[in-house]
């Protein structure tokens, strides 16, 4: 009987042991899963375009997920991050109003910031969510960074060629008159100028000497114009010889004359031909606004203003006056 308990007792020790070795192996086993899985996930988080970060403000703390070194080198503590040091200056708005937005609580806030590395700046789609820890304010927010950059600046490439006359590089007209419609709209009280410029007898320089000729003409314009206008103002080609330049925040109107009439004597300067025997002219029309016009009237009165420097001889400006009209209004030129 004793030598049966033995056995007995021997074989269970044998089971437990094997049961023992069958359950670490197991655990092993489990254990080198979990670690190629999470070698797997950091593998691919760092391989991602989505940076995955933690922002706990009980602690001070900011966590972020490896591949934030790589797109926005070394994550900055919790108080660099809040203090905007890497976001792009005209982005410091979206970013206040995603705060504001967070610390009300709101579950999901999106938004797209600039964010900057090494001082070139890349676009993101923000998410956070917020965890309210506490009864005032939440105690963390988990977020989301994903890298547009590319989609992004694939777009604006995008609505720039739509906007741009490929010849000349300016504004095309839609663009133009979109443009100046909305500074109209969004600055009522500024007081600005609309320009008409024509190229004259651009059909005999082209029936003269060929349409290469003809384009350069245009091109000359266009750099012309791009050198003489301020870089705030709006220089648009809308017709075949035809610019347009709108002129914000002008100052005196006898500073602007000064300005036209400079410009039509740079335009006299430009020549072709082989031996320089055909000069440029050009012909302005221009009109002085003050706040109560809109697009259209404006055009109109600028092209009233050219139609009679195009009448006197053309070369020349004229600034819209109301008796142009009348019907015995005679322009004598300046």
């Amino acid at each position: 009987a004793a030598v049966s308990l033995c056995l007995l007792l021997l074989a269970a020790l044998i089971r437990t042991r094997r049961a023992c070795r069958a359950e670490s192996e197991r655990m092993r086993s489990d254990k080198l899963r979990l670690e190629l899985s999470e070698e797997r996930y950091r593998l691919m988080a760092r391989n991602s375009d989505v940076i995955i970060f933690e922002l706990n403000f009980a602690d001070r703390t900011i966590e972020a997920s490896e591949n934030f070194d790589w797109f926005l080198d070394k994550c900055p503590d919790l108080d660099s991050f809040l203090n905007c040091d890497r976001l792009h200056p005209e982005d410091r708005g979206e970013f206040d109003r995603l705060m504001r937005e967070i610390e009300d609580n709101r579950s999901n806030v999106t938004g797209e910031l600039r964010l900057d590395k090494n001082n070139q700046y890349a676009w993101f789609s923000v998410l956070l969510s917020s965890f309210a820890d506490r009864p005032d304010k939440p105690a963390r927010v988990i977020g989301k960074l994903s890298n547009i950059d590319r989609e992004k600046r694939e777009k604006a490439l995008l609505e720039l060629r739509a906007m741009t006359d490929m010849m000349t590089g300016l504004f095309n007209k839609a663009a133009t008159e979109r443009m100046i419609s909305l500074s109209l709209a969004e600055n009522p009280n500024q007081t600005s100028a609309l320009l008409i410029l024509d190229i004259d007898n651009l059909k005999s320089l082209n029936d003269t000497l060929g349409h290469a000729e003809g384009d350069r003409a245009i091109l000359q314009v266009a750099a012309t114009m791009k050198k003489h206008f301020r870089t705030t103002d709006f220089i648009g080609r809308v017709g075949g010889d035809e610019f347009m330049a709108f002129l914000r925040n002008i100052g005196s109107e006898a500073k602007l004359r000064n300005s036209v009439s400079s410009l039509v004597q740079r335009l006299s300067r430009i020549r072709f031909g082989e031996a320089g025997e055909m000069q440029l002219h050009g012909s302005i029309g221009a009109v002085v606004n003050t706040g109560a016009d809109c697009f259209e009237t404006l055009y109109k009165k600028a092209d009233r203003a050219l139609y009679y420097v195009k009448r006197n001889g053309k070369n020349d400006y004229a600034f819209y006056s109301h008796e142009m009209e009348l019907g015995n209004y005679k322009f004598t030129g300046n």
